[in-house]
C-alpha cells in the first residue's frame, strides 16, 4: 500500500520553500549527506516516535521529534540555512499531499560538525534544529 509518509512532506515544504530550495535544491538527504556532494545541503532524521492512543487504540496522530540539519561549507552558511528552515518548519500547519501537518515546533538548536579540518574541502559546518512535527497517519 502507498501512502504518503511524513517524510515525504518534510522534504516537500523544505524543497518548495523558496529560500530553502533555492539555496538547497534537492540536496534534502534522510540521516547522511552523500559522499562527494557539494554544500549547501539538509538531513533529516527522526529522533523519537510516539503515537497517540485511547482505550480502542491507535487513532492517527503521531508527534515525532525529527533533528533536521543545515550543512554548508562555513559556519554563517549553516545559520543562515537553518534560519531559513526555521522560517519555513516552525509552526507549519498544512496538509501535504494527503499527510496533515498540524504544527512543527522548533525545541532546540545546537552546533554540529563533521570531517577534518586539516582536510578543508571534507570539512563542514551543521546546525541541528528538534522539531516535533504533529501530524495525521494511517492506522
Amino acid at each position: 500500500m502507498a501512502v504518503d509518509v511524513i517524510e515525504k512532506a518534510i522534504y516537500s515544504v523544505l524543497a518548495n520553500d523558496a529560500n530553502v530550495g533555492g539555496l538547497v535544491g534537492v540536496k534534502i538527504f534522510p540521516v547522511r549527506v552523500p559522499q562527494g556532494t557539494a554544500m549547501p545541503a539538509i538531513t533529516y532524521e527522526q529522533l523519537t516516535g510516539p503515537r497517540e492512543h485511547t482505550m480502542d487504540g491507535p487513532f492517527g496522530m503521531a508527534a515525532p521529534t525529527w533533528a533536521i540539519t543545515s550543512w554548508a561549507s562555513s559556519y554563517g552558511g549553516a545559520r543562515a540555512l537553518a534560519d531559513y528552515v526555521r522560517l519555513a518548519l516552525d509552526g507549519y500547519d498544512s496538509t501535504v499531499g494527503t499527510v496533515k501537518v498540524y504544527v512543527g515546533m522548533l525545541e532546540n538548536e545546537v552546533d554540529v560538525s563533521e570531517g577534518s579540518a586539516d582536510i578543508s574541502a571534507t570539512y563542514r559546518w551543521g546546525k541541528r534544529q528538534t522539531y516535533v512535527i504533529w501530524h495525521e497517519e494511517a492506522t
